[in-house]
């Protein structure tokens, strides 16, 4: 009898020391929230964070140049409307609700928001040059607002804020399901191309799809599909070597663009960007092409990679084939960091993972997170946050919440170094700390935490 007392007082111990250990991390997530508002431009119109490398040459007095492209001020909302909810801090749910007010004041008569805006007594757009076709602040905008409205049914100002930014980017795009990008030309025209050795078109895929839910909008699916049925169309075919691949860039017909003799082939970043918004509608729409475009493309990828589980960035065709099929290990080993945003005009990295390794386990439905279980995954990679979507584990179960702990502990090691100074990686720290305040919470009771957070 005094073994099983001795049992059930061990079990009490460790679910007290497992509730203090949730409580620490909810502190600690309130405490940097509260540090990251010190840093903030605060009017009375809504508040926002300053871009340190912006021209803020010629502004009047007390003024300030704010950000709201991604890895700032959106960012910024989102960890705050995030916060908010795991923690109950009203301050903190405040805070996000200022932010979506200056957004909303920002915005354009168009629908657009503007990379940049002055924040003195009163607000000012501000377009810097070469942003005429810049969509990145309109998306990082909604992968703030699109988590933040269905916790504040009650701000009408932000909600249409938000489904103007959708429209503007529905109206944006072209009739072939694209959207342009701008490339400039020494001494000639400018091209309008499609580019998709960038995470743009991915991301407006991930914003349509999200706001149609969100915005009850059925035109923003329909946005997202064409898209999708556009990538599967555009892919390289027939060809033994490369089918069911893609190109850096296209012309607005789909037709393939091949000016740039540097990349004239299979783009591997391009590649890994349009198998992630195909994947996501594949998981959030359960679309059967852009599924089996999927796997095609990972059976496809699997076939150029070297030995060591490395790709060249491009691979040149004599047609549509692979000229130099890879053989045996790398021939140089400068690989691309994956918690990098590889530069899509970096063609100089020519070898690396370029983040394909993490989307390829993705074929396996087992490590695809459930359809319902995906807004942050589409949320973070609008504001800059992730660049791996689908790929961190989204347990939905307090089993699955301990297994997802235990394969987080080199995140969490993170947590216990000093808080940065750079606003872009002090929102990526708040980003893992909201991570696991969501995996502890869904531990619960959780006698089953591992015995390393003990």
């Amino acid at each position: 009898m005094l073994g099983r007392w001795q049992a059930f007082a061990a079990i009490i111990v460790c679910l007290l020391v497992a509730d203090l250990a949730r409580a620490d991390s909810r502190e600690q997530l309130v405490t940097e929230s509260r540090q990251l508002l010190r840093v903030a431009v605060v009017r009375p119109f809504g508040i926002a964070f300053v871009d340190p490398n912006a021209d803020a040459t010629g502004l009047p007095k007390n003024a300030q140049l704010v950000s709201f492209q991604s890895r700032s001020t959106p960012a910024a909302g989102w960890v705050l409307t995030r916060a908010a909810r795991l923690t109950g801090e009203k301050e903190l749910d405040a805070a996000a609700r200022k932010i979506a007010r200056g957004i909303a004041a920002a915005q354009e008569s168009s629908g657009r928001i503007p990379a940049q805006a002055v924040y003195s007594s009163s607000l000012a757009q501000k377009r810097p040059p070469g942003t005429f076709f810049d969509r990145s602040a309109t998306l990082a905008c909604l992968g703030f607002l699109l988590p933040y409205l269905p916790d504040h049914a009650d701000d009408e100002l932000s909600r249409r804020c938000a489904m103007r930014a959708a429209q503007w980017l529905l109206h944006e795009q072209t009739p072939t399901g694209a959207w342009a990008t701008q490339i400039d030309q020494p001494e000639k025209q400018p091209l309008k191309l499609i580019r998709l050795d960038t995470p743009e078109f991915r991301d407006i895929t991930f914003a349509l799809t999200l706001a149609a839910d969100v915005l009850k909008e059925p035109g923003l699916r329909r946005g997202a599909s064409k898209a999708a049925e556009l990538l599967t169309r555009i892919r390289i075919d027939p060809s033994r070597t490369a089918g069911g691949l893609w190109r850096a860039t296209y012309y607005l017909d789909g037709t393939p663009c091949d000016l740039f003799d540097d990349r004239a082939g299979v783009d591997i970043l391009a590649t890994r960007y349009t198998m992630q918004a195909l994947i996501g509608q594949a998981i959030a729409r359960n679309e059967a092409p852009a599924d089996d475009a999927f796997r095609r493309a990972v059976a496809a990828v699997s076939g150029l990679k070297y030995e060591d589980d490395l790709w060249r960035r491009v691979y040149l065709l004599n047609g549509s084939e692979v000229i130099d099929m890879p053989r045996g290990a790398a021939p140089q080993r400068e690989t691309v960091f994956n918690t990098q945003r590889p530069d899509p005009d970096s063609i100089d990295q020519q070898i690396g993972t370029f983040g394909l390794p993490q989307t390829l386990r993705l074929a396996d439905p087992a490590q695809r997170p459930r359809a319902g279980n995906i807004e942050d995954d589409l949320t973070l990679s609008l504001v800059g946050l992730i660049d791996r979507p689908f790929t961190f584990p989204r347990p939905t179960s307090a089993a699955e919440a301990s297994a997802a702990f235990e394969k987080g502990q080199r995140l969490w090691q993170m947590l216990t170094e000093p808080v940065p100074d750079a606003l872009p990686d002090r929102l990526s720290r708040l980003s893992v700390l909201v991570y696991k305040c969501q995996i502890e919470k869904l531990m619960g009771s959780a006698s089953t935490r591992p015995a390393t957070d003990r």
